[in-house]
């Protein structure tokens, strides 16, 4: 019982700050898009696929790749 007491308190710090990492990234971002609007469409890689087969492109395919933004995984 010790043992898991004690690692609750290792853990909860250690999620209060990925909690709060995200909260910040978050905010962050929807920032940067309020910043940028008017300027430049941020989410145009999202749309553009559908854009290309409106104006006549044909056999349009995409896919999104997932890239890790922090360390690579390992064993993958």
């Amino acid at each position: 019982m010790v043992s898991s007491v004690r690692q609750i308190r290792v853990i909860k710090p250690v999620l209060m700050i990925i909690i709060l990492i995200d909260h910040a990234l978050s905010q962050w971002s929807a920032r940067y898009l309020q910043s940028m609007e008017g300027l430049k469409d941020l989410r145009i890689p999202l749309r553009l696929p559908n854009m290309m087969r409106e104006t006549g492109f044909m056999d349009v395919e995409s896919r999104m790749i997932p890239l890790p933004t922090c360390g690579w995984p390992r064993g993958k």
